[in-house]
């Protein structure tokens, strides 16, 4: 069975302490992307490396909302996928599946 695909589903990944995440409705301090037309490959090695960095975030639709202090982190993790090549993007997502199966 095939996973949901990663934009239909809303998430919040947020840290206690902070204004909680909404894309549809952002609070002071926080931004969001837009990430139209990025492939689901590359939508799940953003999600996934973000959750990785404990870097809060959530997203709904094609909107992805985090803190503005973490601009300058969640830029660089999508600059890093958003022109990468396919096999790059597969090596990434192959990785964090072999850290889930020993248990990271």
């Amino acid at each position: 069975m095939a996973s949901p695909d990663p934009r239909r589903e809303f998430l919040t990944f947020a840290s206690a302490g902070h204004e909680p995440l909404d894309p549809s409705d952002p609070a002071p301090g926080q931004v969001s992307e837009d990430l139209t037309g990025w492939d689901r490959g590359r939508l799940e090695a953003v999600f996934e490396t973000l959750l990785r960095a404990d870097l809060d975030h959530a997203w709904d639709g094609d909107q992805m909302v985090f803190h503005a202090a973490d601009r300058p982190k969640v830029i660089e993790v999508l600059d890093r996928f958003r022109d990468a090549p396919r096999h790059e993007i597969d090596e990434v997502l192959d990785r964090f599946d072999e850290d889930e199966e020993e248990g990271f």
